[in-house]
């Protein structure tokens, strides 16, 4: 909880009180109700980033959050694999442009810095989860693989169409100009048959739009050396060299495995 003066500043069982008189831009707070507000999704972003100033997270952490405000997925207890679908909350762009105006904020530079990090479109934790891991710099425990985007739009040709018997195809990750495509395979999706042949046509059409499919399943998602095997063939896809030479590269990928 958010309050502006230190005489407001109580004790309560639920909440953690933070006071800050910092004067926030227009648009930072929606109103719930009278004399109640919820911080904006931008605001949100920076608050969780003020958690590493904290100790409470690390940059792993913040940059997971920004994945999940800029994704197109909601988790939910009622819906099919816990997941369900919503439009995006805000955007990279939005969180930089919003921290770019506070200036003098004790967790702005921080936040922007972590901001950077955030890619649009993710549709769920995990693929969230596999971007992170491919993307971020080797000092976060990633194999800063860049210039990826999440769930791009493929759009078939008339050969590709008459296999895929649809339009456009949406890949998971994917480095458009190298014709690369990685899909993440979990096991609960291929707990149905039906799953398993679109997958297979899926990959298919995009095999014949000239695209290289890389397959990564679960287990592997969670096994550093098996990701470094994966990292290494998208490098080697992209024409630049895996080589994380960080003091404590390990400790760095356990640290992000575990959010």
């Amino acid at each position: 909880v958010l309050v502006p003066d230190p005489s407001m500043r109580r004790t309560l069982n639920s909440a953690i009180v933070h006071v800050s008189q910092f004067a926030y831009p227009s648009g930072s707070f929606t109103a719930v109700e009278n004399g109640l507000y919820a911080s904006s999704p931008e605001l949100a972003f920076l608050q969780v980033s003020g958690d590493v100033h904290a100790g409470i997270a690390s940059g792993c952490n913040v940059v997971k959050e920004g994945y999940a405000l800029c994704g197109s997925f909601l988790l939910s207890q009622t819906a099919c694999m816990g997941i369900s679908e919503r439009v995006p909350l805000t955007s990279q762009m939005k969180i930089k442009l919003f921290i770019e105006q506070l200036v003098g904020h004790r967790d702005a530079k921080r936040a922007l810095r972590l901001a950077g990090y955030i890619l649009d479109g993710s549709a769920s934790p995990r693929e969230s989860d596999l971007a992170m891991r491919l993307s971020l710099p080797y000092g976060m425990g990633g194999f800063n693989l860049k210039g990826l985007k999440m769930n791009h739009r493929v759009d078939l040709r008339a050969r590709s169409r008459s296999i895929a018997r649809k339009q456009y195809h949406v890949v998971d990750v994917c480095w458009p100009e190298k014709r690369l495509a990685v899909e993440y395979d979990s096991d609960a999706a291929h707990l149905n048959s039906d799953q398993l042949m679109f997958d297979a046509i899926k990959r298919s059409a995009l095999e014949a739009e000239g695209y290289k499919v890389i397959v990564v399943t679960r287990r592997q998602l969670d096994n550093p050396d098996e990701m470094f095997k994966i990292a290494r063939q998208i490098g080697y896809r992209l024409g630049v060299r895996v080589r994380p030479q960080v003091k404590g590269f390990a400790d760095l990928q356990r640290r992000l495995y575990s959010i």
